[in-house]
């Protein structure tokens, strides 16, 4: 039997499906690229937004620029302080120290060596009064020696022969003190400090070492200094 209509009414054949894709198809095309650029356009708008945003809240690294100047003031190892930066600030007067018996027959020694390294006389007894308290005889724990305690490699190092001798010793000491200041480009505390705990921890730690003792034993030798160099000036005032 014949059918006037092989396919009923509204359907399409899959070949007439496919002409009518063809047909169409650059049409379809066409508004599908006119309906979608604008959304392209807000997502490219989008996502240069967030990146922006993210620079500015998380910088990266710029490793080709230089880093920022320290002011030498907030550096730990200052290259070319005052002589002594315990006495910029200004501090009261200190209080005069109790006489150690004996300890003025060692002034004239004191001056004479200080003067021929260019220390600070006032200094050196400091240093004297804090290691051994003006005992020449006096051993540490450790093996130290003398008036400025002088261990026996570093005295033989500085062609000290005898570290009980008075003289010898205050010589070696005051030469060992001039050699940290110049270590250090003139800071008397660090020199102070690797006196006392040895400049290989104040390499180490970048300054003065973290350690009790030696915070204490730089406070002590200050405070002793403030009081000879007080006491040395009220005498040469006198003279």
């Amino acid at each position: 039997m014949k059918l006037d209509r092989p396919f009923p009414r509204g359907y399409s054949s899959p070949f007439r499906m496919k002409e009518q894709y063809a047909r169409h198809k650059g049409r379809t095309e066409a508004d599908a690229s006119s309906v979608h650029a604008p959304y392209a356009l807000l997502g490219l708008g989008v996502m240069l937004g967030w990146i922006t945003f993210c620079l500015a809240v998380f910088p990266s690294h710029r490793s080709a620029e230089a880093p920022p100047e320290i002011p030498p003031e907030q550096r730990n190892i200052v290259l070319r302080p005052d002589p002594l930066p315990e006495l910029a600030v200004p501090h009261p007067p200190a209080s005069p120290l109790k006489p150690i018996k004996g300890e003025d027959r060692y002034d004239s020694m004191i001056i004479r060596v200080a003067k021929r390294h260019q220390v600070d006389p006032a200094l050196v007894k400091a240093v004297i009064r804090a290691e051994s308290g003006y005992d020449h005889k006096a051993v540490s724990h450790r093996g130290a020696i003398g008036l400025m305690q002088l261990m026996p490699r570093t005295a033989q190092a500085l062609g000290v022969e005898d570290s009980f001798n008075p003289e010898l010793n205050i010589d070696g000491g005051v030469k060992y003190l001039r050699q940290l200041m110049d270590q250090f480009d003139g800071d008397v505390r660090l020199a102070l400090a690797a006196y006392n705990a040895g400049s290989k921890k104040v390499r180490k730690y970048q300054g003065v070492p973290p350690f009790k003792q030696t915070r204490f034993y730089l406070q002590k030798v200050f405070r002793y200094y403030r009081s000879y160099k007080q006491q040395m000036a009220a005498e040469s005032a006198r003279v």
